[in-house]
């Protein structure tokens, strides 16, 4: 996420600040690993755009179909202004 690098344990939470300034636009990799593979293997390389105003949140869940996580990622723009 941006110049940070996350290491989330399964079943775990974390909330990031803002990763870059507002309308800039920030790397995102995501890897995973597997305990039948060695190593991280690449889910996801992308370029999310930062908008102060919407929170976006993603949820990585077990899909026990395929090796690979599922990623599922919303925005949620009800965050109340200061006044």
């Amino acid at each position: 996420m941006g110049s940070l690098r996350l290491e989330i344990e399964p079943a775990k939470e974390m909330i990031l600040d803002a990763p870059a300034t507002d309308g800039a636009t920030y790397p995102v990799e995501l890897n995973f690993t597997h305990p039948q593979t060695k190593g991280q293997r690449p889910l996801l390389e992308n370029q999310w755009r930062h908008d102060s105003k919407v929170r976006v949140f993603a949820i990585i869940t077990a899909d026990g179909k395929r090796m690979a996580p599922r990623v599922l990622s919303d925005s949620d723009d009800t965050m109340p202004t200061a006044e």
